[in-house]
C-alpha cells in the first residue's frame, strides 16, 4: 500500500474523531441551556402559584368556580320557602349533562330576580333545616311474592328516612300505591309515619307468576292523587319485576302507556320518579332520567338506598333575599341565573296555597306559654295579612324541645298555640278562621343535641287549611 494512502487514512480518521467531539460538545451546551430554560420555567410557575394563592387569600371571590359554570348545566327551580316572610330562599337544583349535582357553585355565581327587580342575596347555602320545603312522596309498591322482603325494608327503614328529610327542612307527606298486574290500592297523603308503617304493613306480598307486573298504571294512578300545589312530587317506585307496556301483546290489555309516554304525562305533572329496581330492565332508566329522577339498584341492602335517596333529595341550593313587600302576595315569579353564561330560568309560584307552612318566631319564656314583646310585631303583621285576605284559614302548630317530660311538653305546646290564637282574636281575627294543635317535641326540625338546635324545635307553625 503506497505511504500517501496510509496518510490519508489517519488525516480521515483524525477529522472524523475531531467532528464527534464537536458535535458532542454542541449537544451538551444545548441539553445545558435546556435544563436551565426549565429550571426557569419552573421557577416562574412556582411564583405565579405563589401569588395567585396570595391573591386568593386577599379576595376569594376573585376565583370562585364560575369558569366551569355555562350553557351545559341543568337549572331546575323547586321551590320557593317563604316560611320566614319576608326572607325569601329559593330553592334550586343545579345538575351537570349526566344529571350529577354540582357542588362548586358558590353565592358570586347565582343572580335572583323577583318580579322582574334585581335582589341582593343575603344567604346561600346548601337546603337546611331552616327551610320549609315542602314534598309529596307517593311509593309505589309492587305486592308480588318476591317483594315480601323489600315491603318489610320499606316499614323498617321509613322512620329514618322521614328523619333525615325533616332534618333537611322537607316538609314531607306520605302517599301509596299498591300494584301486580293491575293497581290494588290507593292511600291518600299522611304526615303521620306510623300510620303510613301500618299501610305498608297490611301489604300481604302474594302472586306474581306472571313476569311483568303494571308498574306504569301505578306511576298513572299518582298523578290522580291529591298533591299539594305548592309541593315538590316525587313517586317511589319499588319493584324487581319488568312492567306490562303498550308496546307488547299481552300489555296491551293493561296499561295504554309506554316508557316514553308514561314519562311524558308525569313531566307533565311535574313528578320526579326515583326507581328502586332491577337494573337490567332499561325502561326504568328511560322514565327517571325524562323526569328528572334517579334509579337505584334493588339488589342493595335496602337502608343505603333511602339514604341516598334522601341525600340526593336534600342536595338542594338555597338563596336567600328579602323582600320589600311587607305582606304576603297571591304569587310571584322568581328567576335564577348561575354563571355568567348560564341561561335565566323563571318560575311562577303561587305562595297562599293551601297547605303552605309559615314558622314566625315567636317567643315564650321557658316553661311558659306567655307571647313576649319581642313578638308582637310579627303578631301584628300576620294579623294585616289575614284581614287583607279574608277568606285564609290557618291552623296554629305548636311545638316544643325535648326538654322536659313528654306529656308536659304536648300540653305547652298546645297552651302556647290557643295564646297565639287568643292575639290574633284580639287584633280582630275571627275565631272560626283559627285552629290550633300542640305536638310536643314529637316534631323536631334539627337535633336536640345542641342548644342551637333545641331553640330551632321550639317554634310556632301556620298551615294554610283554605284559600
Amino acid at each position: 500500500m503506497p505511504p500517501q494512502y496510509n496518510i490519508y487514512i489517519k488525516i480521515k480518521n483524525f477529522l472524523l474523531l475531531f467532528l464527534i467531539l464537536v458535535v458532542a460538545t454542541c449537544n451538551s451546551n444545548a441539553q445545558s441551556k435546556v435544563e436551565n430554560n426549565d429550571s426557569v420555567n419552573d421557577t416562574i410557575i412556582k411564583q405565579s402559584n405563589q401569588k395567585i394563592k396570595k391573591e386568593k387569600k386577599k379576595d376569594p371571590t376573585q376565583f370562585t368556580s364560575v369558569s366551569t359554570l355555562d350553557t351545559t348545566l341543568h337549572i331546575i327551580v323547586r321551590n320557593i320557602d317563604i316560611s320566614r316572610y319576608p326572607k325569601i330562599s329559593v330553592v334550586f337544583d343545579v345538575l351537570d349533562m349526566r344529571n350529577n349535582f354540582v357542588s362548586n357553585v358558590t353565592i358570586n355565581d347565582v343572580k335572583v330576580n323577583e318580579n322582574g327587580n334585581p335582589q341582593i342575596p343575603i344567604e346561600f347555602s346548601l337546603l337546611t333545616n331552616s327551610n320549609r320545603v315542602p314534598v309529596d312522596f307517593i311509593f309505589a309498591i309492587d305486592r308480588t311474592g318476591s317483594m315480601g322482603d323489600k315491603i318489610k325494608a320499606v316499614k323498617v327503614n321509613i322512620d329514618r328516612f322521614v328523619r333525615e328529610l325533616r332534618l333537611k327542612g322537607i316538609d314531607y307527606r306520605l302517599g301509596l300505591v299498591i300494584f301486580d298486574d293491575n293497581v290494588t290500592g290507593v292511600r291518600e297523603f299522611t304526615d303521620n309515619t306510623e300510620l303510613f308503617k301500618s299501610w305498608v304493613d297490611s301489604i300481604e306480598a302474594s302472586g306474581g307468576g306472571d313476569e311483568e307486573e303494571n308498574a306504569l298504571e301505578a306511576l298513572r294512578t299518582t298523578t290522580k292523587m291529591n298533591t299539594r300545589q305548592s309541593a315538590n312530587k316525587c313517586a317511589v317506585l319499588i319493584t324487581d319485576a319488568p312492567y306490562h307496556s303498550y308496546e307488547t301483546e299481552k300489555g296491551a290489555f293493561r296499561t295504554q302507556y309506554t316508557a316514553n309516554s308514561i314519562a311524558s304525562l308525569l313531566d307533565k305533572n311535574d313528578i320526579r320518579v326515583f326507581a328502586i329496581v332491577s337494573p337490567f330492565v332499561y325502561g326504568y332508566t328511560t322514565i327517571a332520567e325524562m323526569t328528572g329522577g334517579k334509579t337505584y339498584d334493588i339488589n342493595r341492602p335496602f337502608a343505603d338506598i333511602l339514604e341516598q335517596f334522601a341525600n340526593t333529595l336534600t342536595s338542594l341550593y338555597t338563596i336567600t333575599y328579602k323582600t320589600n313587600s311587607e305582606i304576603i302576595p297571591d304569587s310571584m315569579q322568581v328567576q335564577i341565573k348561575v354563571g355568567k353564561r348560564g341561561k335565566p330560568v323563571i318560575k311562577k309560584f303561587a305562595l297562599l296555597e293551601v297547605g303552605r307552612k309559615l314558622v314566625i318566631d315567636i317567643h315564650f319564656p321557658s316553661g311558659a306559654n306567655k307571647i313576649q314583646q319581642s313578638s308582637n310585631n310579627d303578631i301584628e303583621n300576620l294579623a294585616k295579612m289575614l284581614k287583607l285576605k279574608p277568606t285564609i284559614k290557618l291552623k296554629i302548630e305548636g311545638h316544643t324541645d325535648n326538654t322536659g317530660d313528654p306529656g308536659s311538653n304536648i300540653l305547652l305546646s298546645i297552651a302556647r298555640a290557643e295564646s297565639v290564637r287568643s292575639s290574633l282574636i284580639k287584633k280582630g281575627i275571627e275565631a272560626d278562621r283559627l285552629t290550633t294543635i300542640g305536638y310536643g317535641s314529637n316534631r323536631p326540625t334539627a337535633t336536640n343535641d345542641t342548644e342551637d338546635g333545641k331553640q330551632l324545635n321550639r317554634r310556632t307553625e301556620f298551615v294554610i287549611m283554605q284559600k
